[in-house]
């Protein structure tokens, strides 16, 4: 065998290596980020629905009367 044919070809791992940082580097902080404001607003949910819960029961309560 040539020792030409054995040669590792660099720069398509090069290029394939930055493709995957650029991706994880990208990815990684806007899901992060998302992923705190869906918690805001899954918290803010039940405390709206708390609220209207025990609305409820207070409008079956003056309905009862």
């Amino acid at each position: 065998m040539n020792t030409e044919d054995r040669k590792i070809q660099w720069q398509p791992i090069i290029e394939l290596a930055i493709l995957m940082f650029t991706t994880l580097g990208t990815t990684i902080p806007l899901y992060l980020h998302t992923d705190s404001k869906i918690d805001k607003i899954s918290d803010r949910m039940l405390e709206m629905k708390k609220d209207s819960d025990q609305k409820f029961y207070e409008l079956l309560k003056e309905m009862r009367k």
